[in-house]
Order: C-alpha cells, then structure tokens, then sequence
C-alpha cells in the first residue's frame, strides 16, 4: 500500500490487487447469476474491482476472472445473518475460493449482532479467530482477515490483537448502519483503526450507501462495498447523493447520469435494471467525489455538508470528531485551501484544535491568538472562526513568534541576528543570516522553509527522521526519502518541516514530513519525506 494523498484519517492511497487499485474504492457487489449493470456500463463507472459470494456461486463458477478482472470474494457468513445457517463449511468455502482463483479470500467468520450479549460475542469472536488461523495456514495469496466483536469494543481491539491477514474487514455493522446508528459504527471502526498497523487497508463490510462513504473514508475506511444499487432498485428506491427516494412518488428525475438523460421516469419506473444502473452510477460518481475531496484537503466541509442533511451522519461526525488524538495524528498540518466555518463542529477541525494546542503550549496560555500569526495556517487561512487574533506585530516579532508555533520554544534565538527581505507588494519574503539565505516566509500558508543552514542551527529542537545508510546518498542528492528506508522518527505530522540524519545523528538534508511518524515505520511503499 503506498499513500498518495491525505486528509483527516482518510487517503488516497495505491494498493496491489492483481493490478493497481486507487483507494478509497467501492468494490461492487455482483451476482453473476443476476447482473442488473452489464459489465461493460460497470466499465466505463470506473468500477475497479468486484465482490461476489462465494456461498452463492458455489460449483457454478470456475474462475471468477470471467466475471471481472479483479474479484474479492465474501465466504457466505452474511448469509448466515440474513437467512440463518448456511450450508457450508469454513474449510469448504476456504478451498473453493483457491479454486476459482479469488483474489482475496474471506474464511466464514462467525457474524456477531449488535444485539449479542458480551459472552455471545466474545465466543463468536473465538471461533472466527481460530478460523482466521486455520485461513492463513492454508491460503498463498491474499487473505481478508474479517474483525468481529459486535458492539464490545474492548472484543474489537481484542480481535485487531490477531490480525494476521492482508486485509482487514470490520464486519457485524450492516445491521447499526440499518438503523442509522453511524455514531457506533464510527467507534468501531477508530477502535479498529488504532490497533491495526497504518499499512493495513481496512474494509467496511456493507458499506454502500452514497450518503455515508465520505463518513467513513474520514474516519480511515479503504474499501467499501454493496449491493444497496440492486436492492433498492428491486423495492423501487432512486438512490441520489444525500438519500433513497421512490421512484413511484417523485415527478421528474433530479440527475443527469447517462440512464436519467437517456430515458423517461416512466422507462425507469418500469425497468428496474435502469434503475440499478442510475443508483450505481451515483454510487461511483460519490466515491470518485470523495477521493477528490482528500486530494483537494475538503474532505471535512464535505462530510460536514452531509451531515446537515442527515441527523445519523451528524451523530457520527460527532462521534468521530471526539477522537481529537486520532484525527490530530493522521490529518495534515497545512492544506492546500482555506477552511471555513460552517458550525459548531467546524471548532472541533483537527487542524484548528492541534493549532489552538500548539499554540497554548508554545506561546501563550492565555489571551488571543498573537497577530504575528495573522497570516499563517489555519489562522491566516480560516473563514469565519469565532477565534480572536491581536493586532499587527513588528517583522522581527512575528517571524520569531511563527518560528516558536512552527518548532517550539527557542526556536525564536535562531532568528535574533536575522535580516529580513521583502518583496515588491511589501510581504516578508527571505530571512538572511550573515548575509546568506537562512530561511523563506511561505505566502501560500505562512510558515517558515529553513534552509540547510537553519536547519543545522536548529537541529536540537527539530523533529528528526533517521534513515539507513543506503538511502543517505540519494538524499544527499535531494531525493525523497521512501518509507522502507526510515528506521526511527520523533512524532512527526505529514506537512512538518523535519531534519533527515542518519543512525549516528548527523545532520544529512531537511524536507517536509509526507507520512506521520508511525506510518513512516509500518509502510514500506511511497514517500516519506519529500527532501528538500
């Protein structure tokens, strides 16, 4: 897995599944007894990859490459929920999977409900464990390794204490989800999230309603999946963006997806494979919008909007918005935009209390936000805060006071004997020392890019990442530092400015921290400091 972009604890990120997959990304349930979207439409929605049930297709199907080029295949224990016991054993279904060349392969967990009681879940979880083992000793390539414990979460991060797949799913919450209980789902999934590795793609199994992916995928979920697009279609449900409407009650069609400008809502209320196709066609188009969201840094506004219009997504934004060490760890300290106030919760942005944290800390505990910081992010860079910022400072005082927020305390004396240069609109735009380029005020967010010279200076209270010594001439060079070759880091936040030394503590480059320091350690795929 190599990330690509971050924001909150969602990403984008590159994972190898026979070929490269772009996360977040839908994994669309199919039947191939029963295919409402053909294979060819499902092509151009950007359909990436597809599940299908192992219990389902059992001795009907000899390679599921026929039905898709890269095939995820569940074992039949959401059967075993919906319809009660299956046929099936965990072994059987385990060597059917290897049979028909599944790329991901998924042992018969045992499904926990909500309403189990604590010894219920926590036997259940001792049987899907056991056969999780029995999984992993017998299967080659990739295996799912399904995360039980019903709402127990003490079972849950027992559960991620066994990991020992590729794939982690967090099963068991379709039925929280059916009742909108998304305030739950959120503490499962953090839970989850915090005893995994960073470098395990975790799954939400059920996940497919268009309305909650940017929900979950903030919250660090990788893959989704559903058969929502079918299941709705059958009853008459018109899935759009916020909501599942029926089709029988509704006048005209609210969307130009190639089904909607193509025919009538009299032809869609007849066929309900046009209207399978409309509802994934708006379950892709929403799963594209929130990859682009992490890219774009408005992951938060966009789940924001969502749970304006949702009291269940409001209750999970709240619900994910109380693990501020969570968010704090994995979110950038810096975007690419600025951030604006939309309500209440907008105060609880991870960018916003770790500012307000660092800014207690390092500067003051008291009184407003110094004016020396007016420019610099997310103070310089917010819309409508209820955050009061003093008055305009003297030059020296605010880049001394941007280093102090930037680095810490005493990061200021490196600035004492400092020449400032402007540019041609007046803004600070260099600082020399001894008459050579020490560091640059950035204007896009208003933090300080020190040059290596600085960066020697400050070397004491920096934060470091120590690489090993084959990676050290290519940094030399001013190549960016992979993952794989990071042997130790301080606690490091993507978007930091960090000194790069090698296992002797010699100073070797600086650049900006792409990974958070445990990211940095689990992957060993992508960047992870950019040199500068």
């Amino acid at each position: 897995m190599e990330i690509l972009a971050k924001d909150l604890a969602g990403r984008v990120a590159k994972i190898r599944i026979g070929k490269d997959i772009i996360t977040p990304v839908m994994a669309v349930v199919v039947n191939p007894n029963k295919m409402p979207v053909t294979k060819e439409t499902m092509k151009k929605m950007g359909v990436q990859m597809v599940i299908t049930n192992a219990y389902i297709i059992k001795d009907k199907i000899e390679d599921v490459h026929d039905i898709w080029d890269v095939v995820y295949t569940d074992s039949g224990t959401y059967q075993m929920y919906s319809i009660g016991d299956v046929n099936i054993t965990n072994e059987e279904t385990i060597m059917y999977q290897q049979k028909i060349k599944s790329d991901i392969i998924t042992p018969l967990d045992v499904f926990t409900l909500p309403t189990d009681d604590y010894d219920t879940a926590k036997r259940k979880l001792e049987e899907t464990i056991r056969r999780i083992k029995y999984a992993r000793e017998n299967v080659k390539g990739l295996l799912n390794n399904p995360i039980q414990g019903g709402v127990y979460l003490d079972l849950r991060k027992e559960a991620c204490k066994h990991f020992i797949g590729d794939i982690a799913s967090i099963g068991g919450i379709v039925p929280l989800m059916e009742q909108y209980e998304f305030d739950k789902v959120i503490d499962i999934i953090v839970t989850c999230k915090k005893n995994l590795k960073t470098n395990v793609p975790v799954h939400a199994f059920g996940a497919g309603n268009p309305a909650v992916l940017g929900l979950l995928a903030a919250a660090g979920v990788d893959m989704f999946d559903s058969a929502a697009y079918a299941l709705y279609a059958d009853r008459g449900g018109y899935m759009t963006a916020d909501r599942v409407m029926d089709i029988k009650e509704m006048e005209e069609l609210p969307c130009n997806c190639p089904v909607c400008v193509s025919h009538t809502i009299d032809e869609i209320r007849k066929d309900k494979n046009l209207l399978a196709e409309h509802n994934l066609w708006v379950v892709m188009s929403e799963m594209k919008k929130v990859r682009e969201m992490i890219r774009q840094g408005r992951l938060f506004e966009y789940v924001q909007n969502k749970a304006r219009a949702h009291n269940g997504i409001y209750k999970g934004l709240k619900a994910l918005l109380k693990h501020r060490d969570y968010l704090e760890m994995f979110d950038p300290i810096r975007k690419k935009h600025g951030i604006h106030y939309v309500g209440e919760e907008s105060m609880m942005r991870p960018e916003i209390t770790r500012a307000l944290r660092w800014y207690r800390e390092r500067i003051s505990k008291i009184g407003p936000i110094s004016g020396a910081l007016r420019e610099t992010f997310p103070f310089g860079q917010s819309e409508g805060f209820p955050i009061k910022i003093g008055k305009d400072v003297d030059d020296m005082t605010k880049i001394k006071t941007i280093a102090r927020f930037q680095f810490g305390k005493g990061a200021e004396k490196f600035f004492y004997d400092t020449k400032i240069v402007k540019g041609r609109t007046g803004r600070i735009r260099r600082i020399l020392k001894n008459n050579e380029h020490y560091a640059t005020l950035r204007a896009s967010d208003g933090y300080l890019v020190l040059s290596s010279n600085a960066a020697k200076d400050m070397m004491k209270i920096m934060k470091k990442v120590t690489v090993a010594e084959e990676a050290i001439p290519f940094v030399k060079q001013g190549k960016s530092v992979f993952a794989k070759f990071v042997v130790k880091s301080d606690e490091v936040y993507a978007g930091e400015q960090v000194v790069i030394i090698d296992e002797k503590g010699e100073y070797i480059a600086t650049g900006d921290a792409v990974l958070n320091w445990k990211e940095m350690l689990d992957f060993t795929r992508g960047v992870a400091v950019k040199t500068r």
